[in-house]
């Protein structure tokens, strides 16, 4: 499932680099057509993309929680050090911890851009500041991109260790 989140991300990257060069080749602003609808599809696929995994990686950090919390006895992730690593809990918090902050940059980075590209036809100086908005958040989304490409490989890795310990411990 990581992987098919990561492909429908990679397309709407593209789609994202597709509008942005739409946007410098407008001449006439009455003719933004193909440039918004390419932004828009852009938008609502990257926030998906990004929300998406978040979740994903929510929801089986609470099914971890549940099924391994009251194994250990202690605080999750209490032990710290080379241990941690051992500690699945742990792992999946620190999985969080590196995937939500570049999410996070690239789904305000698209409602900026939003609110930006509402003002240029009022204020025609936004669109420095909506180009630059739109690279900046072009790089949090390939930053969150690769993020989420190398915790979804360590996650479903984890996964397995995890369905294996439960395994060996329900045929003993």
């Amino acid at each position: 499932m990581e992987r098919s989140i990561w492909i429908v991300g990679v397309f709407a990257l593209l789609l994202f680099l597709g509008a942005i060069g739409t946007g410098y080749a407008i001449q006439d602003p009455s003719e933004n057509g193909l440039h918004l609808g390419l932004a828009l599809a852009a938008g609502v696929l990257l926030g998906f993309t990004q929300i998406w995994f978040v979740l994903y990686l929510l929801l089986t950090g609470r099914l971890l929680h549940r099924h391994l919390g009251d194994e250990s006895g202690t605080e999750i992730g209490a032990n710290g050090g080379e241990d941690a690593w051992e500690d699945p809990l742990h792992r999946a918090r620190l999985h969080r911890r590196r995937t939500v902050p570049p999410a996070i940059a690239t789904v305000v980075g698209l409602l900026a851009l939003v609110v930006l590209g509402t003002r240029l036809p009022i204020q025609p100086g936004a669109l420095v500041y909506h180009h630059a908005v739109s690279w900046l958040t072009f790089a949090a989304a390939v930053g969150a991109l690769v993020t989420e490409r190398r915790v979804a490989r360590d996650h479903s890795r984890l996964l397995g260790e995890v369905d294996a310990r439960i395994a060996d411990t329900s045929t003993t």
